[in-house]
């Protein structure tokens, strides 16, 4: 378990530890916290605002991680 963590939460090299992917992944884990704990309050799930609203997240993380993806530490026998 921990050696998944440390490829979701690292770059290319899976030794440096990036900031952004480590709050993508606190981003995603706290929307679907507050988003259980809505449903279990209210009783209701609008699955249409719940899929805009996690949509948005993964596509600024994502954007967020490519764009940054050109100044990440390259492997030295990687040969792109």
């Amino acid at each position: 378990m921990r050696l998944f963590f440390r490829y979701l939460l690292t770059g290319k090299d899976n030794k440096t530890y990036e900031i952004s992917r480590f709050l993508l992944f606190l981003g995603v884990v706290s929307f679907l916290v507050f988003s259980a704990y809505d449903v279990f309050s209210t009783q209701r799930f609008d699955a249409i605002n719940f899929s805009t609203g996690l949509t948005g997240l993964l596509f600024g993380g994502a954007g967020g991680i490519a764009v940054k993806a050109n100044a990440e530490p390259k492997d030295k026998d990687d040969s792109a």
